[in-house]
C-alpha cells in the first residue's frame, strides 16, 4: 500500500504510521510519557487484509489528528488574552446550560417524588426553599463561591479563559445564578409549591417548553456543540458512510478556511448568515494553489500577503469557489438532519456568476484537430513516453497515455472511468470484447452517478490498433490494473495528474485553447452519435448519461450486448487514427 495511506506492512501484519506535526514533537505523550526525539507514532492495525487496515487507518489517523487539534487547543488555553468571548456567546452558553439542567432536573424531581412519602416530600420542599434564601437574599458572599466555582467548570469545558476580576466573568456569574434560582422553583412546581413572581426573561420561554416536552415524553432540544465538535462528527460520519478518501479530502479547504475564520470553540448555533457571507468574499479573495505558493501559513494571511503584492496571484475560479460554498452549506445541512442545528445559515449565500469556462461550456475536437493530435510522436514514434514524448524518435511505447486517449475517443467514457480501470474489467460475452464501467464495494473504484454502471463494447478499430493485445499482454504480468504505470495524486487519485499531463500535451501540440480539454472527447462522442442518428436512449446507455425519464430504465432488461456492438462499430474515426 501507498506510504501516504499511513500504512505499512510488517510481517504481513499492517501497522498505522503517522508524522508527529513540528509543534508537537517533544509535547505530546507516548505510551503516558513525553518523548523528546521521538517524531512519529506506530500502532499496529491488528489485521491482514489490506481493506480493513485501510478502514482502520482512516478512523486512526482521524483520531490523532483531533488529538493533535486538542493539544494545540490547550496548549493555546495557556497563553490566550483573558477576553476572546463576546456576551452573547457567553449568554447562549449560559442558556444552553440551562436548557439541559433542567431537563434532567425535571427527570430526577419526578423520579423521586413516586418514592417519597409526604414528610420526605416536605423536608426536600423545606431544603429547595433554603437554598432559593440563600440565593436570593442578595449576601453575595454565601453564594458567590459556589456560582465562581460553576461559572468556571463551564467555561474550562468550552475551552474558555477569564479572570475573576473581567466584566464579562461577573456578567456570566450573574446569568448562572439567576438559571440556579430558575431551576429551584422549577423543582418546587415538580413537588406542587407555586409562586406568583416574574421570572427571569432569559430562562423563562425555554424552560417551560422544555419542561412540557419532560412531561409528555417528547425529546427535549438538542445540546449545542461547537465547530470543531461539528467538524469531528461530519468527519467521523463520512467514514461510516464509506465515503472515497478523495471526497473526504475535498472538504479540506472549507473546513480549514472556516476553523480560521469561526475559531474551534465557536457554537455552531452562533454562527450567522453574515459569517457565511464574509466566507463567501474571503474565498473570492484566496489566490489559487495559495498552499503550494504561500506555505502552510494561515489561510486569512494568505489573502491579505497576496493583497499586498504588485502583481496579484490568480485568485480561485467561480466553481472552486461555488464548489467549496457547496460544501459549507452540506456541512451545516448535517447539523440539521442530525438535530444538532435548526437552520443552515449559509443556505441562502447565493454562487458567485462563473465568467471562466465551465464543463457545459466545453467544445468537442473537429476532425482536423483530432488528425493533428493523433499525429503527435506519442502515437506515431517517440524517444520515450515521460520527459520525451513530443519528441519524435523510432520509440513506440504504448502505455497509458497512449491508450487512454484513443479509449476517450471511441467510447466517450470520463477520465476518471478510463484511469482506474482493472484487467478484470475487460470481460468477454458471447465472443464480444466489452469494458464493464463497474464501482467497487472498497470505494477503490467509483461512478459519478448509478447511470454511468454500465457495458460498453470495444470498437473494432480500437481492436484493431491493439487494445485487447494490451490488454492480455498486461494480464499476463499478473497486474490488478490495467495501467499499472500510473500514479496517484496527493487526492488519491489516478486522472488528476493524468488530467494535468493531458493539458501539457495540447499545449505542446498547439491544440491548446478555450473549451478543449480531456472532457472534449466524451463530446466528440455525443456528436458522432448524433450525426448516426442513434436513438437517444442507446446514446445515454453508452455515455452513462441519466435518462431524460428515470422510469423507462425501470422496465425490460435493455439493449442486448449485440445491438450495442453494431451502434459502437459503427463510429469510425480511422482516417484520424491510421498513423497510430
Amino acid at each position: 500500500m501507498p506510504l501516504q495511506t499511513n500504512i505499512m506492512r510488517i510481517k504481513s501484519t499492517y501497522y498505522f504510521r503517522i508524522r508527529i506535526p513540528q509543534d508537537l514533537i517533544g509535547v505530546i505523550q507516548i505510551n503516558g510519557k513525553s518523548k523528546r526525539n521521538c517524531k512519529e507514532i506506530k500502532r499496529s492495525l491488528k489485521t491482514k487484509d489490506s481493506f480493513e487496515a485501510k478502514r482502520r487507518s482512516d478512523l486512526m489517523r482521524l483520531e490523532w489528528n483531533e488529538e493533535f487539534a486538542k493539544l494545540r487547543r490547550e496548549l493555546a488555553y495557556d497563553s490566550t488574552p483573558p477576553t476572546y468571548i463576546t456576551k452573547d456567546e457567553l449568554t447562549q452558553i449560559a442558556i444552553l446550560w440551562h436548557r439541559e439542567e433542567v431537563r434532567k432536573q425535571t427527570l430526577q424531581n419526578d423520579h423521586d417524588r413516586l418514592s417519597m412519602n409526604n414528610s420526605e416530600i416536605e423536608e426536600t420542599i423545606e431544603n429547595i426553599e433554603m437554598d432559593l434564601s440563600i440565593l436570593e437574599g442578595g449576601n453575595e458572599s454565601e453564594y458567590a463561591p459556589s456560582m465562581q466555582a460553576l461559572a468556571n467548570t463551564k467555561l474550562e469545558q468550552q475551552n474558555i479563559k477569564l479572570l475573576n476580576s473581567n466584566a464579562l466573568y461577573h456578567h456570566f456569574t450573574e446569568l448562572l445564578l439567576q438559571a440556579t434560582i430558575e431551576q429551584h422553583y422549577k423543582s418546587l412546581e415538580r413537588y406542587g409549591q407555586f409562586h406568583q413572581r416574574q421570572p427571569f426573561a432569559l430562562f423563562s420561554s425555554n424552560t417551560a417548553s422544555l419542561t412540557n416536552n419532560a412531561a409528555t415524553g417528547l425529546a427535549s432540544s438538542p445540546k449545542d456543540i461547537t465547530w470543531q465538535e461539528l467538524i469531528t462528527k461530519f468527519k467521523a460520519a463520512q467514514i461510516s458512510d464509506n465515503k472515497s478518501p478523495r471526497t473526504i479530502k475535498s472538504y479540506k479547504l472549507t473546513l480549514d478556511l472556516t476553523t480560521e475564520m469561526f475559531g474551534v470553540n465557536k457554537l455552531i448555533s452562533l454562527i450567522t448568515p453574515e459569517e457565511c457571507r464574509q466566507f463567501k468574499d474571503a474565498l473570492s479573495e484566496l489566490p489559487s494553489n495559495a498552499r503550494k505558493r504561500f506555505g502552510d501559513k494561515p489561510l486569512l494571511k494568505i489573502i491579505k500577503l497576496n493583497n499586498k503584492r504588485p502583481h496579484k496571484h490568480d485568485v480561485l475560479s467561480p466553481k472552486s469557489i461555488n464548489g467549496t460554498i457547496t460544501k459549507l452549506k452540506a456541512l451545516f445541512n448535517f447539523a440539521v438532519k442530525d438535530n444538532l442545528l435548526d437552520k443552515n445559515p449559509a443556505q441562502y449565500i447565493t454562487p458567485i456568476k462563473a465568467i471562466k469556462i465551465e464543463e457545459e461550456d466545453r467544445l468537442p475536437f473537429s476532425s482536423e484537430q483530432l488528425i493533428k493530435l493523433f499525429k503527435q510522436p506519442i502515437f506515431t514514434g517517440c524517444i520515450n513516453d515521460e520527459l520525451y514524448y513530443a519528441k519524435q524518435g523510432s520509440k513506440h511505447p504504448r502505455r497509458h497515455r497512449f491508450w487512454i486517449p484513443l479509449i476517450g475517443l471511441y467510447t466517450g467514457m470520463r477520465l476518471n472511468e478510463i484511469c482506474q480501470l482493472l484487467v478484470e474489467d475487460i470481460i468477454e460475452e458471447d465472443g464480444i470484447y466489452i469494458i464493464n464501467v463497474v464501482p467497487t464495494e472498497d470505494r477503490s473504484k467509483t461512478v459519478k452517478t448509478k447511470y454511468s454502471h454500465r457495458k460498453i463494447p470495444i470498437n473494432k478499430e480500437l481492436i484493431k490498433i491493439g487494445f485487447i493485445k494490451y490488454f492480455k499482454s498486461t494480464k499476463k504480468t499478473g497486474s490488478k490494473r490495467l495501467f499499472p504505470a500510473m500514479t496517484k495524486s496527493k487526492n488519491e487519485s489516478y486522472s488528476d495528474n493524468f488530467s494535468k499531463w493531458f493539458r501539457r500535451f495540447l499545449k505542446s501540440s498547439s491544440l491548446k485553447e478555450d473549451g478543449l480539454c480531456f472532457h472534449s472527447f466524451r463530446h466528440t462522442f455525443m456528436d458522432t452519435m448524433r450525426e448516426l442518428g442513434t436513438s437517444d436512449e442507446l446514446v445515454k446507455r453508452l455515455g452513462g448519461w441519466s435518462p431524460n425519464k428515470e422510469v423507462m430504465y425501470k422496465y425490460g432488461k435493455g439493449f442486448k450486448i449485440q445491438k450495442l456492438k453494431v451502434v459502437v462499430d459503427q463510429i469510425s474515426y480511422w482516417d484520424v487514427v491510421r498513423h497510430v
